[in-house]
């Protein structure tokens, strides 16, 4: 809430929690929700309960900001669409902050839109395969290879350098949390890409261009580290 909303000093919160049941549970309820298994009729109970919720908020005109983070944020898309299509109407007194996405950030924020509800930030590490392959927005090129790379320290018990599990403060502050946490190897990489992303911003087209051939140049990089850390165990 703190990263989210800094700017609204909010000093208290409630938690909608849905309990990891283990990797397998928790992708056939994402699958299931997103409706990739066949003969789904329904949706699952988690969406089913934050419909209500958002309505219910919605009615009684309390102004909510979520912050929905992995798995929460595929929950919250559908809950978005099932409440439309059940209540109608707006849902304008509601704003999100994504964190992580396991939902297609193009199908979210769509949602939203046609819900009326402020998509306020998305907050998505570019080396997390969580929004990259789950979310589907990095499942080609480099970011396929970056979701390789780190997908070891997602399903790792280190907070600190997993992409995943932190909110996102930019590639420098996670370039700095490898280090402290000792994962060199990946640091380096992250540095690379760090340096391709400030040279993009800092010289407009022509630097965006010049980013793009050093960027595919990283991404066989990555491929290589990818392959080196595997053989070391890292």
């Amino acid at each position: 809430m703190d990263v989210a909303y800094a700017q609204d000093q909010i000093s208290s919160y409630s938690l909608f929690h849905n309990p990891s049941d283990g990797l397998y549970e928790d992708a056939f309820e994402s699958a299931w929700d997103k409706g990739y298994l066949p003969r789904r009729r329904s949706y699952s109970h988690n969406v089913n309960h934050l419909a209500a919720v958002l309505r219910d908020t919605q009615q009684r005109g309390h102004h909510t900001r979520w912050v929905v983070h992995s798995q929460g944020a595929i929950i919250f898309s559908k809950a978005v669409r099932l409440a439309s299509q059940i209540y109608g109407g707006s849902f304008a007194c509601h704003k999100v902050s994504v964190h992580g996405s396991g939902a297609s950030i193009f199908s979210l924020r769509q949602a939203c839109q046609l819900a009326g509800i402020e998509v306020v930030a998305v907050r998505n590490n570019p080396f997390d395969p969580v929004p990259n392959v789950f979310g589907c927005s990095g499942l080609l090129g480099s970011g396929l290879a970056r979701s390789l790379l780190c997908v070891g320290l997602v399903a790792g018990n280190n907070p600190l350098a997993s992409p995943h599990t932190l909110p996102f403060l930019g590639l420098r502050t996670y370039y700095h949390q490898l280090k402290a946490s000792g994962n060199h190897v990946r640091a380096g990489v992250v540095k690379g890409y760090l340096v391709i992303d400030e040279f993009r911003s800092g010289y407009g087209p022509v630097g965006h261009a010049a980013a793009k051939v050093a960027s595919s140049r990283v991404g066989q990089a990555v491929a290589k580290v990818v392959n080196v850390a595997g053989a070391l165990g890292l």
